[in-house]
Parts: structure tokens; C-alpha cells; sequence
């Protein structure tokens, strides 16, 4: 791993840690004590959800991407579509789990859920493994910049209104993943085929 990717990686780990740790400061002295406590709940929930979305596939597409043999768009499709089926599971358990808390309207629910499952949905795994994270830590920080930056200078009182952001906020770098993965394998696939032809 060379030293971009170090520093890259340094960045990206400070702006996760970025808008989690500003939201507490900032949402405590704006949401009421009941919105505030499902909004920890709910912090809990996304960790534990986005976890299992993970399932570590950042360890198995290091070892599957570095093999020569190994067809990367249908890597990332078979990735993708199992993060897709955990992302159903864990949307059903959540949502039991949640109503049954009782903490927040429905709405709120089907929201929360909605963040873990964009968040799990990204595609960081394909450029840890591909040792180029800056695209992917350069999307963060901005977004993550614009999102704190939101929360600060606007009304942020309204729990709904600030799950809405936090829903946005996790869907751009998500949005962006798959439009540069796209890109970059209809790249590669011509590549291949030039290759071929010669």
C-alpha cells in the first residue's frame, strides 16, 4: 500500500468519525429528549445494520480482485446483489425491532433503515482492494463537509427533516460509487477486448 493510499485512508476514517461525533454536539441542543434518544437508538442500529450488510466483503474482494483470472464486473455484480438480500433482511428485522421500541413514528423507521441500507450498499470494498482510495475518501469528505455544514446554519429540530439529510447524505457517495464502477469496467472490458484483438 503506497503512501496516497495511507493518507487517503487517514482522511476517509476522519470523515467518518467527522459527522457522527458533530451530530451529537449539534442535535442535543436542538432535538427534544425523546427525539434525541431515538436518534442514539438509532445510531446504534445503523452500526449494528451496516455491519452486517459488510459481512466482510472488503477482505474477500482483496483476495478475489487480486487473482488475474477473476472477472471483476461479475465479482461486483455478485457482491452488490448479496449485499442487496442482507440489505432486505436486515431492513425486516430492523423494522420489527424498531416498532416494537416504539420510539419514533413509522416514518422515522422506514428512514433509519434506509441509511443503513445505502451505507451498505457502497462499493468501498472495490477500491480498498484496488489500492486507489482517494476517489472514494475525496467523495466522503465533501459530502460529509456539506452535510455538517447543512446541519449547522439550517433549522435542525425536526427529527424527520434531519433523517432526510442523514438519508441523502448516505445515498450521494453510494450514487457516485456506482456511476464511477460503471465506468471504470466498461473501461477495463474494452481494454480486454483491445487485448484480444491483437
Amino acid at each position: 500500500m503506497n503512501c496516497r493510499n495511507i493518507i487517503s485512508l487517514f482522511f476517509g476514517h476522519f470523515s467518518n468519525y467527522l459527522v457522527p461525533f458533530s451530530m451529537i454536539f449539534l442535535l442535543s441542543r436542538s432535538l427534544d429528549e425523546s427525539d434525541f434518544s431515538f436518534f442514539m437508538y438509532s445510531r446504534v442500529v445503523l452500526i449494528w445494520a451496516g455491519m452486517f450488510i459488510e459481512y466482510g466483503f472488503t477482505l474477500r474482494a482483496i483476495r478475489y480482485l487480486k487473482k488475474d483470472n477473476i472477472d471483476h464486473v461479475t465479482l461486483y455484480n455478485l457482491i452488490q446483489s448479496t449485499k442487496i438480500v442482507l440489505s432486505l433482511v436486515s431492513v425486516f428485522i430492523v423494522l420489527i425491532v424498531l416498532y416494537l421500541t416504539g420510539l419514533s413514528s413509522f416514518y422515522n423507521y422506514i428512514l433509519v433503515c434506509l441509511i443503513f441500507v445505502f451505507f451498505g450498499l457502497r462499493a468501498n470494498w472495490y477500491f480498498i482492494a484496488k489500492e486507489d482510495t482517494s476517489i472514494m475518501t475525496i467523495i466522503d469528505l465533501i459530502v460529509s463537509v456539506i452535510f455538517i455544514g447543512t446541519i449547522f446554519f439550517i433549522e435542525n429540530n425536526n427529527l424527520t427533516y434531519v433523517l432526510c439529510l442523514m438519508v441523502v447524505y448516505r445515498f450521494i457517495p453510494t450514487l457516485f460509487h456506482f456511476l464511477l464502477l460503471h465506468h471504470f469496467m466498461i473501461l477495463e472490458s474494452f481494454h480486454l477486448r483491445m487485448l484480444k484483438m491483437r
